[in-house]
């Protein structure tokens, strides 16, 4: 599968200042490991296994991010979307359990499929959502910094 590294523009924002800079991050945490992933050394094989392991915490923490958000804005499909998230957790972990093992070479040539898999729930799920706060004229207590959100408990 070819690769192309996408620069999250336009057409893949939510209109939410936050989330779009959460899915900038993990499209470039992406980006990041399938270019380190096509280096043979050692420390490129140590830095793409502490990657993978930064982006599943980091799709973690944004799902909860979103699950709080969608919470506070009372979002009817609430319970779909967070099902959604459940199963992008199942997926991540699936490549996870490649790691130190004699399959970790299969992880390295599934990362187009795990950015296109989270690029697709951004293009389809989340513009749900966001259209949803955005007509609802919920929008502006989200175009703050996250800093009420109860990190330390997801994190804890």
């Amino acid at each position: 599968m070819e690769y192309n590294v996408i620069q999250l523009d336009n057409y893949y924002s939510v209109g939410i200042e936050s989330i779009d800079e959460q899915h900038k991050q993990l499209i470039s945490m992406c980006n990041n490991l399938y270019l380190n992933s096509c280096k043979r050394d050692e420390i490129s094989k140590n830095f793409f296994n502490q990657s993978i392991s930064s982006l599943a915490d980091f799709l973690k923490y944004h799902l909860f991010v979103e699950e709080q958000l969608l919470s506070r804005v009372a979002f009817p499909e609430f319970h779909s979307h967070k099902e959604e998230h459940s199963k992008a957790v199942e997926f991540i972990n699936r490549y996870l359990a490649y790691l130190g093992t004699d399959e970790e070479s299969q992880l390295k040539k599934e990362i187009p499929v795990i950015r296109e898999y989270i690029l697709k729930h951004i293009t389809v799920s989340d513009r749900k959502y966001a259209n949803y706060i955005h007509t609802m004229n919920r929008y502006t207590p989200w175009h703050m910094k996250d800093s009420y959100l109860p990190t330390e408990i997801f994190l804890g």
